[in-house]
């Protein structure tokens, strides 16, 4: 029996929720019985699920458990109520996420259970995301994250790149690196017709993911950029949304956001898009690039996407400054060269 721990699974905290649960349902199918424990939080609201009971969510098997304030750390006292009195029913403990209060109510269950437990960082112990409101991230390592990951069995890298960018007492760790896995339906395929005069960015909508140099760059190109679309799938914090609007809308160009895409709607725009474009300024794995490639798309990302090695080794795509005149270069070089596409 393995169970999972995520602080929250609603679409809006992207990728790292997404493959949390993606994993407990492919175990499952595997024939192992996975559970995934995580909050109801959304955002400032709540996700429409039932709580307490294990419930189908998304295809996996999951259980929910009130928020109870705070949207950073997403503490919940009930999922902690909880992990202490069923930690010990598992032969292992999956941890997603080091900074947030069910990641250490669940090292904690497991280690007062004997259970051992796995911890996934997320990238969020190398030095770009320890220097982002370090004061705090370094008071939460003292509180209890860092004894999280140095009395964890193994930790989790997504990339070798990761584990290198990571603090001696994370790197020292027993560890292994499992690359993330895809959606099998992405390499179906989806017929030679043309495809779309579309740059594509699909993420969520956050600050380090540098949608205003892509917003910038994309402008910039003027004639170059004639007939094309620029395509903004994903959402993030209301006031952060509205920002990259304006910024469009003053900017120029054709830019279009659609907001979330799921589904059937998400594989269809990786498949039918000609570029797919992540200028993040970090990023652990990148399991959108992984995607967009599975969907026979060719992509560009920052050499900050953990991915950007395979890419480059596979020859199957850019790899781009995160400055938006260098960016604005390379997305020239790619929307001007169909055969290179």
């Amino acid at each position: 029996r393995a169970l999972h721990v995520v602080p929250a699974v609603a679409p809006r905290y992207g990728g790292p929720s997404e493959v949390a649960l993606r994993s407990v349902a492919s175990l499952r199918e595997a024939g192992v019985d996975a559970l995934l424990a995580a909050t109801d939080a959304d955002g400032e609201g709540r996700l429409p699920v039932s709580t307490g009971e294990e419930v189908d969510y998304l295809g996996a098997r999951c259980i929910f458990f009130p928020r109870w304030r705070g949207e950073s750390l997403k503490p919940s006292l009930a999922l902690a109520r909880w992990l202490r009195g069923h930690a010990g029913e598992f032969d292992i403990v999956h941890v997603h996420s080091v900074f947030s209060h069910p990641s250490l109510a669940a090292g904690r269950a497991a280690r007062r259970a004997g259970v051992p437990y796995v911890v996934r960082p997320l990238g969020q112990l190398d030095e770009w995301s320890l220097s982002q409101h370090a004061w705090r991230k370094q008071a939460f390592l003292a509180f209890g994250a860092r004894g999280l990951v140095e009395r964890a069995a193994a930790l989790h890298w997504t990339d070798e790149s990761e584990r290198r960018r990571a603090p001696r007492f994370a790197a020292d760790r027993p560890s292994f690196v499992a690359p993330l896995g895809v959606d099998e339906r992405l390499f179906e395929e989806r017929g030679a017709g043309e495809r779309e005069r579309v740059v594509l960015f699909l993420s969520r909508l956050h600050p380090k993911k540098n949608v205003e140099a892509l917003v910038d760059a994309f402008a910039s190109l003027g004639r170059e950029a004639e007939g094309w679309r620029l395509v903004v799938a994903g959402d993030g914090e209301e006031s952060y949304v509205a920002s990259l609007r304006s910024r469009a809308a003053a900017a120029g160009g054709s830019v279009e956001f659609v907001g979330w895409l799921t589904g059937e709607q998400k594989a269809r725009v990786l498949g039918s898009a000609s570029l797919f474009v992540l200028p993040s300024q970090q990023e652990n794995f990148g399991i959108v690039v992984a995607e967009a490639m599975a969907a026979g798309t060719p992509v560009v990302v920052s050499e900050a996407v953990a991915l950007s090695g395979a890419v480059r080794g596979a020859d199957a795509g850019w790899l781009a400054p995160l400055d938006s005149i260098g960016l604005a270069r390379v997305l020239s070089e790619a929307i001007s060269s169909p055969s290179e596409r």
